[in-house]
């Protein structure tokens, strides 16, 4: 992931966080879903949690676990993958 990419993510967590706090919380949401989307576990396991509430349709929580799913598998490159596993192998 671009460090531009990561830093959107986590200003789109914490603007949720915020809005949250100032009982907004419809564009909270919104904006966990949009982080979620990007590939951001914080804001997944708040969807989650808005979802037990009973606030967040089901539906709608497994259409951001799909898309956030999609993120983290983009995320991953076979580069990435072998430098991790010839580090574990030296260990």
């Amino acid at each position: 992931m671009k460090k531009q990419q990561l830093v959107v993510m986590q200003l789109r967590f914490i603007i949720s966080q915020l809005m949250s706090g100032m009982r907004k919380d419809q564009r909270a949401m919104k904006r966990w879903i949009i982080a979620a989307n990007l590939g951001c576990n914080l804001s997944l396991k708040q969807l989650k949690n808005i979802c037990d509430e009973g606030k967040m349709s089901k539906e709608d929580f497994a259409a951001a676990l799909r898309s956030h799913l999609t993120a983290v598998d983009a995320m991953k490159s076979p580069e990435i993958t072998a430098a991790r596993s010839l580090s574990r192998r030296k260990k």
